[in-house]
């Protein structure tokens, strides 16, 4: 157990008291991938019913300055076709002078320019800003709920969000790194609740949707679409709720998904050669009188728009007996790490940084390093903000919090530490969207933290295979949420642990705790055991996706063991682990029957994954 250091010197550069922001909401407006082609239309509904009538509609664009506005996103839909933009141009859609009513607009990569018109007729833009730098991907919303769409952009090279609220041309009014290079960014409002929110479309199809600036725990993770696709939202049904659908350019159609969940389309449509497909709200279907839809060509063999299965690999058979059970026992302290990331030339040199018995306090925009003892600690203090900065090294902690009540560590690269994160005895802390590389012992623990409001979400962690002093990349050591709210691990993606021979990804229930949930979490390599209940109650285990290669510590995948003063109401479902033990055998999940209440279900413990997944 790591207990408060004595206080020490500290250097306090570009630290101050937090002032509070407002909360902000985009506007559905979504920017499929770009295909130069010839623009084409036809419509065909994979079900019966027509969408409601306050359902999104959708436009098309072909890359070259042409638009086809749908009356209805349904198979009577009628036509019109108009101009706007320049060949190269990207487009999107949005609520521009605030009426409820969403008109077209362009971006031009070349020179970082928005054109804006109000209506979806030719012409040339009612108004310009110049705002991003050539090659951002544009977004659009309404980011701080005045009734008025404005514009932020995506640096996919940075993984980071540029975004502004009014549409004038200027530099950021705020910016945070947002899922990682590679990554899609759409935005939605995919609650229902009037306030919009960014997510993320990987590479391999998983789609990440409910994050805010001000929140930035999605609300959940999913798989939908094929490779190849481009991912948008809109509101299909009329029911309130943003959902997804993809763009399906080699099939010239468009699969819209009326819940966010993995599954099948609700409703297909034939849309032809586009080079963007969007939603459109606002628009009244009976004052779009144009062609009608020509007839669609033979439709190809209807491909899945869920992720295809890949069969299992060959593993070997494991011996007739089980196991030994996985012990989380402390390790050693950890080696030297390895040299830190290159340091973004923004932010500004500080020492450590010490405080305690204050308010409001935000550490933003540093880089800081104590090679001899933790790099920011802090104590008896309240609504702790530590953001966009880079940590390390760091001879112990990285960022030391004890009894502290609300707290956010975002956005912040943490590498080259003898630990991570550690949280003592507070209450309602958020540790997501951070990156953590050769961070020691854990990249994220919370010891005794209690009460609604906490988690460790969105992270991304790696570790030297085999070579670093890592145990638990994230723990839960006596800690307690609330039924309503519980300590939510979810969504992160973590890589790497061994030599250690009692290390995991994720332990939850250690030393006891209650009301704790790991889902949607991406772990490969991890260490000993992949995802651990080692007590306590009220703990889920949900939709992980887990994968260990045969390494000299390997164990199991995932367990639920008593090893404390009680183990109950523990559910283990929908995950899907690929898992090799030391021995070479699968093992993908083990319990001795000592929690009681345990239910394990719809688990595939022999799934066709690898270290793709990371």
């Amino acid at each position: 157990m790591l207990e408060p250091a004595p206080l020490g010197p500290a250097t306090h550069a570009r630290v101050r008291r937090a002032a509070r922001r407002r909360r902000h909401r985009t506007f559905l407006a979504v920017l499929a991938a770009l295909a130069f082609v010839a623009a084409a239309l036809g419509l065909r509904s994979a079900t019966a019913h027509d969408p409601a009538p306050s359902a999104d509609t959708l436009v098309l664009f072909d890359g070259r300055g042409s638009w086809t506005l749908l009356s209805t996103a349904g198979p009577d839909a009628q036509i019109v076709r108009f101009e706007f933009g320049d060949p190269g141009d990207l487009a999107l859609v949005g609520d521009w002078d605030c009426d409820g009513i969403d008109g077209p607009g362009v971006f031009r990569p070349t020179t970082g320019e928005f054109f804006l018109r109000n209506d979806f007729r030719s012409g040339p833009g009612e108004r310009r800003l110049v705002f991003g730098d050539p090659g951002d991907v544009p977004l659009v919303g309404d980011f701080d709920a005045d009734g008025c769409d404005s514009v932020a952009v995506f640096r996919p090279r940075e993984a980071k969000l540029y975004v502004r609220n009014t549409l004038t041309s200027g530099v950021a009014e705020y910016a945070f790194y947002f899922g990682d290079v590679g990554d899609d960014v759409f935005t939605g409002d995919f609650d229902g609740d009037g306030v919009d929110s960014f997510a993320i479309r990987r590479p391999d199809g998983s789609i990440i949707v409910g994050r805010t600036p001000e929140t930035p725990t999605p609300a959940t993770s999913f798989l939908f679409g094929n490779p190849g696709d481009a991912i948008f939202a809109g509101d299909w049904d009329g029911d309130g709720r943003d959902t997804v659908g993809v763009h399906r350019p080699s099939e010239g159609r468009v699969y819209l998904r009326n819940v966010n969940r993995s599954g099948f389309a609700d409703l297909e449509l034939y849309v032809g050669p586009a080079a963007q497909v969007m939603a459109v709200s606002g628009v009244d279907p009976e004052a779009i009188r144009g062609e009608p839809l020509p007839d669609p060509p033979p439709p190809p063999t209807r491909a899945s728009t869920t992720q295809e299965e890949t069969a299992a690999p060959d593993i070997p058979e494991g011996p007739p007996t089980d196991p030994e059970p996985p012990t989380p026992s402390p390790g050693d302290d950890p080696p030297a790490a390895e040299p830190p990331l290159e340091t973004p030339a923004e932010l500004v040199p500080s020492g450590p940084i010490v405080i305690s018995g204050e308010d409001g306090v935000v550490v933003e925009g540093l880089e800081i390093a104590n090679p001899d003892g933790r790099c920011v600690e802090i104590t008896a203090s309240t609504n702790v903000v530590i953001r966009d900065s880079k940590i390390g090294p760091c001879g112990t902690e990285a960022i030391y919090l004890s009894d502290v009540e609300g707290a956010r560590i975002v956005d912040n690269t943490i590498t080259d530490t003898g630990n991570g994160v550690l949280v003592h005895r507070s209450r309602s802390v958020v540790v997501d969207g951070n990156r953590f590389e050769h961070a020691g012992r854990n990249f994220v623990q919370f010891d005794k933290v209690n009460g609604p409001g906490s988690s460790i979400s969105w992270n991304v962690g790696e570790n030297a295979l085999g070579a670093s002093g890592a145990e638990d990349l994230i723990s839960l050591f006596s800690s307690n949420g609330t039924p309503e709210s519980p300590i939510l691990v979810e969504g992160n993606r973590l890589r790497n642990g061994g030599p250690s021979n009692s290390g995991s990804g994720i332990m939850l229930g250690d030393g006891g705790g209650s009301h704790q949930v790991a889902r949607g979490n991406r772990l490969v390599d991890p260490g000993q055991v992949g995802i651990g209940v080692a007590g306590g109650s009220s703990i889920r285990v949900l939709d992980n996706l887990v994968y260990s290669a045969s390494h000299p510590w390997s164990n199991v995948g995932i367990y639920a063991m008593n090893f404390y003063d009680g183990c109950s109401d523990v559910e283990i479902a929908g995950n899907r682990v690929n898992w090799t033990s030391g021995s070479g055998y699968a093992n993908g999940f083990w319990t001795d029957g000592s929690c009681s209440g345990l239910s394990e279900h719809d688990n595939d413990w022999n799934a066709g994954i690898g270290p793709e997944i990371y």
